[in-house]
């Protein structure tokens, strides 16, 4: 279930994974955390292609998509990804 508008949030990008699907997609499955713990963002394929030149670990990121909530918890499906700058 989406739940909600889309939204914003700030995070880190922790870990990068590049799954192949059964239809043979390329997405990316982030491992993201801020203050407020830790959750898992997908990037389904159009998505993960216009994006995938900005996943890198340790990066900051302000992410666009909805909140997902189903049996496996709490996850995040990204429409959009900005590289926060460092100062």
């Amino acid at each position: 279930e989406l739940t909600g508008n889309s939204r914003w949030f700030r995070t880190i990008i922790n870990e990068v994974k590049i799954v192949k699907t059964k239809s043979n997609d390329t997405i990316g499955i982030l491992n993201c955390f801020d203050d407020s713990g830790e959750i898992k963002v997908v990037l389904f394929k159009e998505t993960y292609e216009k994006e995938k030149f900005k996943l890198n670990k340790g990066v900051g990121a302000l992410i666009n998509g909805f909140y997902k909530i189903d049996a496996k918890g709490i996850s995040f499906i990204a429409n959009s990804l900005e590289l926060l700058k460092e100062n």
